[in-house]
Order: structure tokens, then sequence, then C-alpha cells
């Protein structure tokens, strides 16, 4: 998925200063970002990476927004931002529901049908497996007064 400065900030919110069809494909952090890459600076310790990166693009707060004149998303709150961004960027695969037949599901279980329990997987008598969830492992009743 690729989207403009324009299109994540019409999404998320935001502002952008600079270009808003700057193309965007992916994060990545200062140091290492490319062309079509997007990172985000809170660090004022980080200014020579900011300087010097290749990304397309920065998120940053009002406070930094001088110290660049690449294309950039000024919010409050950019390491948050940053991540709403690769969440964007990279969404996560529809759980496909059902109950592989390598899981074991005690009879006793409540298993959602939107569910999707992974092969070898334990769910114990009395657990409870909700809507859309995604479960592998042992899955165990959760006992009054457990956190």
């Amino acid at each position: 998925m690729a989207l403009t400065l324009a299109q994540i900030v019409a999404r998320l919110g935001g502002r952008v200063a600079g270009d808003p069809q700057v193309l965007i494909r992916q994060v990545a952090p200062l140091e290492h970002a490319a062309q079509g890459q997007i990172s985000f600076f809170v660090n004022p310790r980080l200014r020579g990476q900011l300087a010097s990166t290749a990304a397309s693009a920065v998120i940053l707060g009002p406070q930094a927004e001088a110290l660049t004149d690449k294309p950039r998303i000024v919010c409050d709150n950019p390491y948050a931002y940053f991540a709403r961004v690769s969440q964007l960027l990279n969404p996560a695969e529809p759980v496909k529901p059902g109950i592989d037949p390598a899981a074991r599901v005690a009879q006793g279980a409540k298993v959602a049908k939107s569910a999707r329990i992974e092969a070898n997987a334990v769910v114990e008598e009395g657990a409870e497996i909700g809507e859309r969830a995604d479960r592998s492992g042992l899955v165990r009743r959760r006992r009054r007064g457990n956190r």
C-alpha cells in the first residue's frame, strides 16, 4: 500500500507542511530511512540524523517543525502517530475463522464463530474465545481475582 501525505493526514489527522503529494510506502527510523519511507523525530539529540535522513517525509511535533525543510506531518504526539502510520501501511490480515483440526478445544469452552484457533492450540474447559480472536498456544479459563 502507498499513500500520499495528504491521504495519511486525511485519515489520521495532523497537518502537512511541504508537498502533500509525497508518496509513502513504508515506515523506517531516521538513520535507515530511504526514498518512499516516512520516519519520526522526537529526540533533540537526533538532529544530525534528522538533517541527514533520506526519508521522503518526517513526522514531528510543532516545536520541531522548523528543524527541517523535508515534507513533514506535524502532530502533537509524533511517536504515537508513527505507530498509527505503520498500522495504516501494514494492515493486519483478517482473521480466517475456524478451528484447526490439530487444535484441542474442551467441550465446555466457548469459541465465537468468527474466531480462529490455530493448530496445536489448547483451549481448556471454561475458557471463552471472543469474536474475531486469533489464538494459538494455551488458553485457560480466567479465574476470579486473576489479572
